[in-house]
């Protein structure tokens, strides 16, 4: 599971979750989670809240490295 924390939740349009620079999901009411599928290796993940006008906000980025067992 994957979330994001919105402080403001009435002003977000849109939360945009991408994993290593590509959209993967896109949600538009809270709660702000998803579920990922592990894929192997080292991925980036950054949650992008968008708000009705438009405005970004972007997270500290979270590395994930996922070994082959």
């Amino acid at each position: 599971e994957v979330s994001a924390l919105v402080r403001d939740e009435a002003q977000v349009d849109h939360v945009e979750f991408r994993v290593d620079g590509r959209t993967w999901a896109s949600l538009s009411a809270a709660p702000f989670r998803v579920w990922w599928s592990l894929a192997e290796g080292k991925h980036r993940l950054v949650a992008i809240a968008v708000d009705r006008q438009g405005r970004r906000s972007v997270s500290d980025p979270v590395t994930v490295v996922v070994e082959e067992q």
